[in-house]
This record gives C-alpha cells, sequence and structure tokens, in this order.
C-alpha cells in the first residue's frame, strides 16, 4: 500500500469469546467491513467497550465494499 492510496474495506468475518466476571462465556461470530484483520479486531473490541475479550479466529472473505476512501487511522476500522 502506498501513502495516500485509495483502498476499499474488505469483509472479515470475527468469531470472539466474552468472558464474565461471575465465570459464564458468550461466544458470538460478527461480520464486520475493515481494511485488514486488525481493524476488524478493533471494530470488535470497541463495540463490547470495557468487556474482556478473546478473539478466536478472523477470516477474510475477498468481498469488497463498493466505494474507495482514503485510509486516515481516525476511525476504528481504518487500521
Amino acid at each position: 500500500m502506498i501513502y495516500g492510496e485509495k483502498r476499499k474495506h474488505q469483509l472479515f468475518k470475527v468469531n470472539y469469546t466474552i468472558n464474565y466476571k461471575s465465570g459464564k462465556f458468550y461466544t458470538k461470530t460478527r461480520e464486520t467491513y475493515a481494511y485488514s484483520e486488525l481493524g476488524a479486531i478493533s471494530t470488535i473490541k470497541w463495540l463490547h467497550g470495557t468487556d474482556d475479550i478473546d478473539i478466536n479466529f478472523v477470516q477474510a472473505f475477498g468481498k469488497f465494499s463498493n466505494y474507495e476512501s482514503y485510509p486516515d487511522n481516525h476511525c476504528v476500522y481504518d487500521k
């Protein structure tokens, strides 16, 4: 990637586990758009705030969004 280059967001499937203080846990899979796996993980952690989250796996689908934009690292998914 070259600085200043327009990029498209890619669709990622993220499987994660939320660990509660009581010892219970909840596993969920969510699809999100981001530039990279790091951005997809950041989006999930941002959505759940201060919860204790373990990322099980991140899978890229190879499907991209319809528009291009400049990554600026000011948004959660722009990493």
